[in-house]
């Protein structure tokens, strides 16, 4: 979002602006950027619909094993038995996780009144990030304007005008010796 301010300070949009404000009055109003920023970040490398397809690759390679297995002979079969027992309860508990993201998903879409089917969890969860990102650099923005703010302060508040002229009055007799 880029909308200009009607205000003289430059680079200052709405953005800036609620950022201030809000901090101006609720300090911790603006935390949720710091606590969802690592949990955003991880979220948006896995994109939902290839973590499903995934898991239902590996599931299918563990079916396709199971399979081949019952084809061999008695020796193989007790060599697999157990990693296949272990594959498969590991399927299942990935099954379990992939329905919770969906409920997760479909929790997200009702809170934010979005169409469920229509929903792209990872679409949501990288404009979320983006907004927070976006929030983070206003408020370094704000904390960079301040400063040099302040500094320009010190220095008027440091100038005086004697010191000037007096500065100026050296130059002149400097300049007329040489």
């Amino acid at each position: 979002m880029n909308t200009k301010s009607s205000t003289n300070i430059p680079k200052m949009t709405l953005l800036h602006y609620l950022v201030e404000t809000s901090e101006q009055r609720n300090q911790g109003a603006l935390e949720f950027v710091k606590i969802l920023q690592e949990p955003l970040e991880n979220a948006s490398r896995f994109p939902m619909n290839g973590v499903t397809d995934e898991f239902n690759q590996l599931r299918g390679m563990v079916k396709r094993l199971k399979q081949k297995c019952e084809q061999t002979d008695d020796e193989v079969k007790t060599q697999f038995t157990d990693f296949l027992e272990k594959a498969d309860a590991q399927m299942d508990e990935s099954d379990d996780i992939t329905e919770r993201m969906h409920e997760q998903s479909t929790r997200l879409a009702q809170y934010f009144c979005e169409n469920e089917k229509n929903f792209n969890p990872d679409e949501f969860l990288d404009a979320f990030k983006h907004f927070c990102e976006n929030i983070r650099t206003c408020q370094l923005d704000i904390q960079h304007r301040r400063a040099k703010e302040d500094m320009v302060k010190r220095r008027r508040s440091s100038w005086n005008p004697c010191t000037k002229s007096q500065d100026k009055d050296v130059r002149e007799r400097a300049s007329t010796l040489y």
